[in-house]
C-alpha cells in the first residue's frame, strides 16, 4: 500500500478533514487486515462502520471500529493472537500497545485494545478497537464489501451485522435510555435504514431482542411506539437531535422523528 503520508493526502482529496483522516486511514488498514487474517469467519463488523458502508456517505463516517467475535472467546490470549494475525497488509506492521481494557457499558461486555500501525517509512498512527461477543444465536451475519481504497485496491469483504440487526439494536438503545440518550445519530441512522430493511426480519428481531427480553419494559410494538413517541416529545432531547454531529442527514428534526414514528407504526399488525 502507499505510505501513510500518501494515503492521507488521497483521503483529504476525497473530502476527509485533518481531524479524522488519520482515524479513517487506520480503519481502512484494519478492515483490510481483517479480510486477510484468515479469521474472517470469526469476526462480525458492527456499529458505525457498517452504517458508513451502507450509506456510502462521507457525512456518516465514524472514527470508531467495533467488531464481535463469533463463536470465539474474547479472553486476552485470543485477542493477542488476533492482533498477530493482522499483519498481512503489505508495508504495514500492526502491534498491540498498552493494556487490554475490559468494557462494561449497560448490556455491553467487551474488551478495548490500542494498536500501533507503522509503515515502511517509520511513520506511525494509533487506533482503538472495541471487541465484543456476538450474543444473538441464530441471527446470521451478512457479507459486506468495505471500501478500503487507501489500504487495498479491492474492497475488504467481511461479515457484518445486517441492516435489520443494526436498526433493532439502535431501537433497543433508544428504548432503554429514552430522553436521556445522547446517541442522537441513531435516530437518523434508523430513519435511513427504515426504507431498506426487510419487514419480516425486522419484526423477528424486535420480538427476540426487545419484546421477549425480560430486561426490557416493552412487550409489544404498541408499547414500543408509545415509548418512542414520549421520547420524541421531550424538548431537551429533540434539541440535542438538531446538532449537526447527530443530524448527518441534514433534515428538519421534526421530519425525522415523525417519519421514524410512522415507520414503527407501519410495523404494527
Amino acid at each position: 500500500m502507499p505510505t501513510f503520508a500518501e494515503a492521507e493526502a488521497a483521503l483529504k482529496a476525497r473530502g476527509y478533514t485533518d481531524a479524522n483522516v488519520e482515524e479513517k486511514l487506520a480503519q481502512d488498514i484494519l478492515l483490510a487486515a481483517f479480510a486477510r487474517s484468515g479469521r474472517r469467519a470469526q469476526l462480525a463488523i458492527k456499529g458505525g462502520v457498517v452504517m458508513a458502508a451502507l450509506t456510502g456517505d462521507i457525512r456518516r463516517t465514524t472514527l470508531d471500529l467495533d467488531v464481535d467475535f463469533v463463536h470465539r472467546s474474547i479472553d486476552d490470549d485470543s485477542i493477542r493472537a488476533l492482533v498477530r494475525d493482522l499483519n498481512g497488509v503489505a508495508g504495514v506492521a500492526i502491534d498491540l500497545v498498552g493494556d487490554i481494557v475490559e468494557l462494561r457499558q449497560q448490556d455491553y461486555r467487551g474488551k478495548r485494545v490500542f494498536l500501533s500501525l507503522r509503515d515502511e517509512t517509520g511513520d506511525t498512527i494509533q487506533a482503538k478497537l472495541d471487541i465484543g461477543v456476538h450474543s444473538l444465536p441464530g441471527v446470521e451475519q451478512v457479507e459486506m464489501a468495505f471500501d478500503v481504497g487507501t489500504a487495498a485496491a479491492e474492497p475488504a469483504v467481511l461479515f457484518a451485522n445486517s441492516p435489520e440487526q443494526v436498526f433493532v439494536e439502535k431501537l433497543r438503545s433508544l428504548l432503554r435510555l429514552g430522553p436521556i440518550s445522547n446517541r442522537g445519530k441513531d435516530v437518523f441512522d434508523m430513519l435511513f435504514l427504515a426504507g431498506r430493511v426487510d419487514r419480516a426480519r425486522t419484526l423477528d428481531l424486535i420480538d427476540r431482542c426487545i419484546c421477549r427480553d425480560p430486561r426490557m419494559l416493552e412487550t409489544d410494538l404498541a408499547g414500543i411506539v408509545r415509548r418512542v413517541r414520549r421520547t420524541f416529545a421531550d424538548r431537551n432531547y429533540t434539541a440535542r437531535l438538531a446538532h449537526r454531529r447527530s443530524n448527518w442527514l441534514q433534515i428538519p428534526t421534526s421530519e425525522a422523528t415523525s417519519k421514524l414514528l410512522a415507520f414503527l407504526e407501519s410495523l404494527t399488525p
